[in-house]
C-alpha cells in the first residue's frame, strides 16, 4: 500500500484534509450515537444535516460499523 500524498498546495488543502480525513468537524462519539438512537430528536438538528444533508463519509462508515457489529 502506497503512502497518501500530502504535499498540500495551499491552506486550504490543509483544511479540507483535516475536515475530510480526520473529520474534524464530525460531532462527539456520544452524540453520534444520540442522533442514530433518536434522529428526530431537536438537540441533533447538527448532526442530522453533517450525516445527512452534507453526507459525511466518517460518520455514515461509523454507522455502518455500529450496525455490521450489532449483526454479530
Amino acid at each position: 500500500m502506497s503512502e497518501p500524498d500530502l504535499q498540500f498546495r495551499s491552506f486550504a488543502d490543509v483544511v479540507r484534509w483535516v475536515i475530510e480525513e480526520l473529520g474534524a468537524m464530525c460531532p462527539s462519539p456520544e452524540r453520534l450515537a444520540g442522533y442514530w438512537e433518536n434522529p428526530g430528536a431537536v438537540e441533533y438538528r447538527d448532526i442530522r444535516y453533517h450525516v445527512e444533508e452534507a453526507g459525511c463519509p466518517i460518520c455514515r462508515a461509523e454507522r455502518h460499523a455500529v450496525d455490521a457489529g450489532h449483526r454479530q
